[in-house]
């Protein structure tokens, strides 16, 4: 979807004013819309001493922006039947049963509060300093440091951010699926997505362009490079290379929440991504909540899913507004500010009314590609414009393979849409499958004649307008 110039360059506008404000030398961005690319660019430098420049395909260090692959991969693992959320940590690393819990059994330590950071767990692997070394072990050597680790506060009492709990989520992912946690989700999640320049162990392509990642350096105005050392054991913590245009098929992902899994760059169901996005913990001001791996800031209308991530030289965030379906990444190679997800919400919020102006001037429910089938014979005679009693319209349409019920308009309001139909072994009838009605059967009324003329769904008669319902330039539906 193109933007106008003003736009881009407010958006640009965005990015460099935050660089300015924390003296970052280079950055990448990408706004999405829905399933494309809106906007992406490169700011600054990528190094420095070689002035190359930063651009959307520079590879960065992304740090615990990692977390949410990991916690796709743990989905993807239950949907297969291989886990269970409430399975606890032990069924799955034994070794963990040696870490004290104070506060009860350590089988009160289950994968769904590990990946909610609700198990209370130390927030770091035990016995090491590699937070100053920046020598990380090996996962081998972070399970044989279990026996140290401790439960710090009492699991659900508190959000308490734990990187050894997503480093044992990995390793979970590891011996579930018998691979290494990061060959498993670069060929089930990463290579599907289309994210080729992206994974764990950079490729010679990768490291042609990998972003020189900074240090800040206080007493003086130029930062200064940092090491760059393997993470080994804590890749599913913060392992993940990536650059804003592999990023940008990640978020266009979270909005595909109707669609089933396939073994194509659906790679996880959108009833489970939708499962991911749900909160399941307010903070106390109920003003954030957390979700499977994702953070929500609640805001009018809404929110922006988030995760960001930090390294002592890298700054990133990934976030997403799903009632608007508009997704930001801002990538940074200098670390310790948060400059990363203020523009990211900045962009989303900048880019989102231009584009939803752009969307309106489509054609009602326009679709960008062709349905993937044809409307089925016995669907056929469903679709049609709908009046219940006052303002209450309803269309049924064929949209993306599926027979939905719709607002008659985008933005109209409808007591019943958006909702997926499906057929039933009873005749006329349609069971819905979302929204207010989910669960509820629709049930359809002939004439004399034997055509469909309204259908009744909770109290409610919907009648079918007789004229066809044409939207300008398309064919009837």
């Amino acid at each position: 979807m193109d933007l106008a110039d003003s736009v881009r360059q407010q958006l640009s506008a965005v990015v460099t004013e935050m660089m300015a404000k924390y003296q970052v030398p280079g950055a990448a961005a990408a706004v999405v819309y829905d399933q494309s690319v809106a906007w992406s660019s490169g700011f600054g430098l990528a190094d420095m001493d070689a002035q190359a420049p930063a651009e959307a395909d520079t590879v960065f260090r992304c740090a615990s922006v990692t977390k949410p692959f990991t916690a796709t991969a743990i989905m993807r693992l239950r949907d297969e039947g291989k886990l269970s959320l409430d399975d606890p940590l032990v069924r799955h690393v034994p070794e963990f049963r040696a870490a004290t819990n104070p506060f009860g059994p350590i089988e009160d330590i289950t994968l769904r509060r590990l990946i909610t950071h609700h198990s209370g767990l130390q927030s770091e692997a035990p016995s090491f300093d590699y937070w100053d070394t920046l020598e990380f072990p090996p996962i081998e050597g972070i399970v044989k440091s279990l026996g140290s680790a401790r439960v710090a506060i009492p699991p659900d009492s508190a959000f308490k951010y734990c990187n050894l709990g997503f480093i044992l989520l990995g390793e979970t992912v590891a011996r579930k699926s018998g691979r290494r946690y990061h060959e498993y989700v670069v060929d089930r999640i990463l290579k599907p997505l289309g994210m080729n320049m992206s994974g764990y162990v950079p490729t010679p392509a990768m490291s042609a362009r990998m972003a020189i990642g900074y240090e800040p350096d206080p007493p003086s105005d130029r930062p200064t490079i940092a090491p760059h050392t393997p993470i080994n054991g804590r890749m599913p913590a913060g392992g993940l290379y990536s650059s804003a245009s592999d990023l940008a098929r990640w978020l266009s992902l979270q909005f595909r929440t109707d669609r089933p899994a396939d073994d194509g760059a659906q790679v996880i169901s959108g009833k489970t991504l939708e499962e991911m996005h749900r909160p399941l913990y307010m903070s106390p001001a109920w003003d954030t909540a957390y979700c499977v791996s994702w953070h929500a800031q609640v805001r009018p209308g809404g929110a922006i899913h988030y995760h960001g991530g930090g390294l002592p030289a890298f700054s990133t965030m990934t976030a997403f507004d799903k009632a608007r379906k508009v997704g930001a990444v801002v990538l940074t190679n200098l670390g310790g500010h948060d400059g990363a997800k203020e523009s990211a919400v900045s962009l989303i919020d900048a880019a989102a009314g231009a584009l939803s102006e752009s969307a309106a001037t489509r054609v009602p429910h326009e679709s960008t590609s062709e349905p993937s089938q044809p409307v089925p014979d016995d669907l056929r005679r469903y679709l049609g414009l709908y009046q219940g009693r006052g303002a209450q319209q309803a269309l049924i349409a064929w949209r993306g393979g599926q027979l939905m019920l719709l607002p008659p308009w985008p933005g109209s309001a409808s007591r019943f849409g958006p909702a997926v139909l499906r057929p039933r072994p009873e005749p006329d009838s349609l069971l819905v499958d979302g929204g207010r009605g989910s669960g509820e059967v629709a049930r359809f009324e002939r004439d004399a004649a034997g055509e469909l003329v309204a259908f009744r769904l909770a109290a409610t008669v919907f009648r079918k307008f007789r004229q066809s319902y044409r939207l300008s330039g398309s064919p009837e539906i």
